[in-house]
């Protein structure tokens, strides 16, 4: 019987216990777990690397999408249970991914090395007048063209003044079409950030693996 058969009792959720076994279902041959708020962060950070010929930064890392920064906190404890290796959770800069942040961290997460918010991007406004998210690593230009596919008023949810100029709150719809565009509209100039999202990630792994190879060093020999 699968695990999610047995979980799925206990959950109201109908689909958490299928949550929690995506957290449980770990490659072998991978060397770190990376849990995701969005269905799209993989998929661009994957896209933008492939433009920048930098699909290296994510060689070894199983991505998990938790499908909301609520579930984030379920993939990730479980994750951490059912595995050694290095877990980060990845975070939007917004009230839900503020909210997981706070409860990951209660539940033992280093908030320096095993959580990731987009609030460090460089790029993010720092009177937090809006939410940042993946999309927002993105150039104007290049999201702008995807707009210009599927129209303003598909592709825009929100807008909101920032720094003399507008931020948009994208769409699902635009969300969709970006997977299936970005890969043709995208070149190594516009992937910087989302590069450095990927080599921040390989930082934080960095970090854990020496944190932990410093305790094991500090053990006493029968504790071992």
């Amino acid at each position: 019987m699968r695990r999610a058969e047995l979980l799925g009792p206990l959950y109201r959720d109908s689909g958490m216990a299928h949550v929690l076994e995506r957290a449980l279902e770990i490659p072998s041959n991978c060397r770190a777990v990376l849990i995701t708020e969005g269905y799209t962060d993989g998929h661009f950070l994957r896209i933008g690397l492939a433009a920048a010929g930098r699909t290296d930064l994510l060689d070894g890392i199983h991505v998990i999408e938790a499908n909301g920064a609520g579930k984030v906190v379920f993939q990730s404890v479980l994750a951490r249970s059912a595995t050694q290796l290095p877990v980060i959770a990845l975070l939007d800069r917004d009230k839900p991914g503020e909210e997981a942040r706070k409860k990951l961290e209660e539940f033992g997460m280093n908030k320096r090395h095993e959580l990731l918010s987009l609030s460090t991007w460089s790029g993010a406004c720092r009177d937090g007048a809006h939410d940042v998210e993946i999309e927002d690593l993105i150039p104007d230009a290049v999201v702008e063209a995807i707009i210009e596919q599927v129209g303003e008023i598909a592709a825009v949810d929100q807008k909101t003044s920032c720094g003399g100029k507008w931020h948009l709150a994208l769409s699902k719809v635009w969300k969709e079409r970006a997977i299936a565009t970005l890969p043709a509209l995208m070149r190594a100039e516009h992937s910087t950030d989302l590069v450095w999202l990927a080599e921040e990630i390989n930082r934080r792994i960095d970090a854990i693996e020496a944190s932990r190879a410093s305790a094991l060093r500090h053990q006493p020999p029968q504790a071992r």
